[in-house]
C-alpha cells in the first residue's frame, strides 16, 4: 500500500510541475486534482476515526511536499472508497474507520466486511 502512495505521489508531482502534457480527452483513469496539492489539508487532520471523509476528498499532505492522492477502490455497490496508510478507510462523505489489522488493513475482518458491502 505504501508503494501505491509513493507511486501516486510521484504521478501528482509530475502533473503539478506541468510535465507529462496530455489533454482532457485522455483515457487515463488516474485522479486529477482540481487545485494545487499545497491547498490540501494535512493527512493527520483528515484521517481520524469517527470523522467524516469529505465528499470532495482528493488527497492530503503527508509531510512537507509528500502527498497521498485519492486513488479510488471500487465497492460492490459501485461506490468508491479511500484508504490511507494501511490504517484508515472510508467512502467519501461517510465515517472514517480505523483498521485493527496492526498495520495490515487487509488482515482486518471489519475492513474485509466493509469492502464486500460498501
Amino acid at each position: 500500500m505504501k508503494s501505491r502512495v509513493i507511486f501516486t505521489a510521484t504521478l501528482l508531482a509530475i502533473s503539478v510541475t506541468g510535465c507529462g502534457g496530455g489533454d482532457s480527452s485522455s483515457s487515463d483513469s488516474t485522479p486529477q486534482p482540481s487545485g494545487p496539492a499545497e491547498t490540501w489539508p494535512s493527512c493527520d487532520t483528515v484521517w481520524q476515526a469517527g470523522q467524516t471523509l469529505p465528499k470532495d476528498y482528493e488527497g492530503c499532505v503527508i509531510k512537507g511536499s509528500s502527498v497521498a492522492v485519492f486513488s479510488p477502490e471500487q465497492c460492490p455497490s459501485g461506490a468508491t472508497y479511500a484508504s490511507y496508510d494501511d490504517r484508515w478507510y472510508a467512502v467519501p462523505g461517510d465515517t472514517i474507520r480505523e483498521s485493527k489489522g496492526g498495520g495490515n488493513i487487509f488482515s482486518d475482518k471489519d475492513f474485509q466486511k466493509f469492502t464486500q458491502s460498501c
